[in-house]
């Protein structure tokens, strides 16, 4: 997040983010009018660009959704090669959480 002071006034003022590396891949989205226009705000009040904002955006979103599914992905894998608690172990282990 982008560095903030206060005014006199209480409004914040802030500091712009370093701009994005140089070496970058491009990538075209198309956005619903409401949300160009609300990160259109954004970007004016932040003084960044929205390019800078929606890559931060997206960036976050990856961060977030992406465990799930490597996780997944690395159980499916194991069930598939047959690594499943045995019989015995799992009656060992309800056992052990009844104690």
């Amino acid at each position: 997040m982008s560095a903030s002071r206060w005014t006199s006034d209480l409004r914040p003022v802030f500091t712009p983010k370093p701009s994005l590396p140089s070496v970058s891949a491009r990538m075209t989205i198309r956005l619903d009018d409401d949300v160009y226009d609300r990160l259109d705000v954004l970007a004016e009040a932040t003084q960044r660009s929205k390019s800078s904002l929606a890559a931060d955006a997206l960036r976050a979103f990856i961060e977030t959704n992406e465990w799930p599914i490597v996780e997944m992905q690395a159980a499916l894998k194991e069930a598939e090669s047959g690594a499943f608690a045995s019989d015995k172990d799992v009656a060992a282990m309800a056992t052990k959480w009844k104690e």
